[in-house]
């Protein structure tokens, strides 16, 4: 059973929800009961926006174990997701009653707060976000623990630029830029509001390692169709990118894919995975021309499609 689990979740979290519904179903049918499958299940179908079942999922396993935090979460998440942010924060801050350490609960009740422009306690909860994350650094490793706290400075960075506190926004998305200085995104967010505090040099310097130059270089020298020998495997190098991207080493897998395409350029795989990269590096815009690129190479596929919809949808 643990088989179907596994590769359940590593469909999940590579957006291919139809096949990790089918493995989360196999599990069932061995363990009926399994709490893991159902929650499994529960959060497909808040993705596919089915919240009478996501709900009913979500209560079984609740019905098994009145403190399982995920759950919890589960019915927070779907909350969100309707619109409903009360009972939404009702659900996290239940979990923080079971554990005020939880880090999934902490990020919700950040975003949401954020989303409702009560600023204050969206930094709040972030802060506590990022001091858990730094708590735990022997048992997070170095690599997940940058790649994480990270993520928080960055969305710390995106609220105070929000309040128009450029430089406190400036301060955040720089400690973000020491955990990961490759992120082309957060310079160029850094180069923006340089300009807007009216610090032209540093603008500058910051949109010259930014993605504008680097994946308009990118794109050009894919669309000059330059010819080069073809490594020994394009299937070893999406591997690659595979396992980093697993790993959340996102930038890491965004060049193993990145190599597929030098390659041949007409690898819809390597564009959808490129396309699932740039959405984790909050590169949206960078995603759409990427799944584009897939679609035309698949008119027909639907999860492309619905991959390309679903990050347009984002943009506005």
């Amino acid at each position: 059973m643990q088989d179907w689990l596994n590769k359940a979740w590593v469909h999940y979290i590579h957006d291919r929800y139809e096949e990790a519904f089918q493995c989360y179903v196999k599990a069932l049918t061995i363990s009926p009961n399994n709490i893991e499958a159902l929650y499994g299940l529960g959060n497909i179908y808040k993705v596919k926006r089915n919240y009478t079942k996501a709900f009913e999922l979500f209560e079984k396993v609740l019905a098994f174990s009145t403190d399982n935090e995920q759950a919890w979460n589960g019915k927070g998440a779907t909350y969100n997701h309707m619109g409903d942010y009360q009972n939404a924060i009702k659900c996290h801050e239940k979990v923080l009653e079971i554990n005020s350490t939880n880090i999934n609960a902490l990020y919700a009740l950040g975003f949401i707060y954020r989303d409702l422009k009560n600023y204050k306690k969206a930094i709040e909860y972030f802060e506590n976000v990022l001091a858990e994350q730094q708590g735990r650094k022997e048992e997070m490793g170095l690599n997940k623990l940058f790649s994480e706290s990270k993520s928080t400075l960055y969305y710390l960075g995106n609220i105070y630029e929000e309040m128009e506190n450029y430089e406190k926004a400036i301060m955040y998305y720089e400690n973000a830029l020491e955990m990961d200085p490759h992120d082309f995104n957060i310079w160029d967010k850094v180069g923006a509001l340089y300009l807007k505090i009216g610090n032209d040099e540093k603008a500058d310097y910051c949109f010259g390692r930014g993605k504008s130059k680097f994946f308009k270089d990118f794109f050009d020298h894919i669309n000059r169709k330059v010819k080069k020998p073809k490594p020994k495997s394009t299937i070893e190098l999406l591997k690659q990118g595979d396992e980093h991207y697993e790993k959340k080493n996102y930038n890491q897998a965004f060049r193993y894919y990145e190599k597929v395409i030098e390659f041949s350029s007409s690898n819809k795989e390597a564009w959808v995975k490129l396309g699932n990269t740039f959405c984790k590096l909050n590169n949206p815009e960078k995603a759409i021309e990427c799944y584009e690129e897939a679609l035309k190479l698949n008119p027909k596929s639907r999860e492309i499609l619905a991959d390309l919809e679903r990050v347009k949808k984002e943009v506005k």
